[in-house]
């Protein structure tokens, strides 16, 4: 299950357990569903659910023939270190994202996880207005989008 709390943008240094992943996988019993992609007026982006719903153990059947991720938002508890896109204290995911891409919409979109998302908590808006185009599993994504996606090298232990 999920725990919640509410947190402000302010929020870099909390606890990574304490927040969610917006790009995390479809996986029962850990994530929930905040989103459906290709359900927007605009193929490719995503539509928000007015509230958070558990990934049922049947996702892969209910998705097929394309992967969970490819259509539906995710969201679980940060890994934190357990991430290969997390520096230690910030989500470099999301620092590429809002470098990267540009908005796709005007302002932040009605987003049952925002209290708790660890993107909204480090990039705040910059986050929320790029939030729509994420797919986790995007099939051809142009190159800048499969720029940003691209987790960063690690040096060699």
């Amino acid at each position: 299950m999920i725990t919640t709390v509410a947190i402000g943008a302010e929020a870099g240094g909390a606890d990574p357990a304490a927040l969610l992943c917006p790009s995390a996988a479809a996986e029962p019993g850990r994530s929930v569903v905040f989103g459906v992609a290709g359900a927007a007026t605009r193929p490719g982006e995503v539509a928000y659910l007015s509230s958070p719903v558990p990934v049922p153990e049947d996702v892969a059947a209910l998705t097929a023939p394309v992967p969970p991720n490819a259509v539906l938002r995710t969201a679980a508890p940060c890994a934190g270190a357990g991430c290969r896109h997390f520096s230690g204290h910030n989500c470099t995911l999301i620092e590429r994202i809002a470098a990267a891409l540009d908005p796709v919409v005007d302002r932040p979109p009605a987003c049952a996880i925002r209290g708790t998302c660890r993107w909204w908590a480090e990039q705040g808006r910059a986050a929320c207005v790029r939030c729509p185009q994420i797919v986790t599993d995007r099939a051809a994504p142009s190159e800048a989008y499969a720029r940003a996606m691209a987790p960063p090298e690690r040096a060699e232990a």
